[in-house]
């Protein structure tokens, strides 16, 4: 589901592999959800693979960048080589905590431009906050995905020896 707003998106990989080895390279190359490990550095990547399809995400250590993209994607067969789809999206948590902020930010702006259109004493300066805070929000979660987005691409890449098509 796309919710407007969030970043999403949707890559497709076309690779020489078979979809079986696509997916045992793909297994080395992630950590099992069981057992995630935020300092790994030869695979920083988790996930749970349940062929066809894939759930990969990236372990975050801390005071890191925490938006970036959740990797669901599926392997299969088409026309003698193997397709890897991918979607790219953001997180559950990432979205709640979004929304409460541009809530918090939105009803900041409502309340300003009420007491503008009733009269009360306003500063100008009021109104500015809350466009800041939204703002600075919305672009933490773009750029954060955007980041995110070029190294799950790398990695994608690299692990099933494809091309971005």
């Amino acid at each position: 589901m796309r919710i407007p707003f969030f970043p999403n998106k949707r890559i497709a990989i076309k690779t020489s592999l078979t979809v079986s080895q696509a997916f045992h390279k793909l297994e080395r190359a992630i950590n099992p959800s069981e057992r995630p490990d935020p300092f790994a550095i030869e695979n920083p990547f988790s996930g749970k693979i349940t062929p066809p399809t894939f759930l990969i995400y990236e372990q975050v250590p801390r005071r890191t960048n925490s938006f970036i993209p959740i990797i669901n994607g599926t392997i299969r067969q088409e026309q003698g080589q193997t397709r890897i789809s991918v979607n790219l999206k953001s997180g559950g948590c990432i979205i709640a905590f979004v929304l409460v902020w541009c809530y918090f930010f939105g009803l900041m702006l409502f309340l300003s431009l009420l007491s503008w259109i009733k009269g009360i004493r306003f500063d100008l300066l009021l109104l500015l906050v809350p466009l800041v805070g939204i703002s600075v929000m919305l672009s933490m979660l773009h750029f954060g995905f955007k980041s995110g987005e070029k190294s799950a691409k790398a990695f994608l890449v690299k692990v099933f020896e494809g091309e971005i098509i």
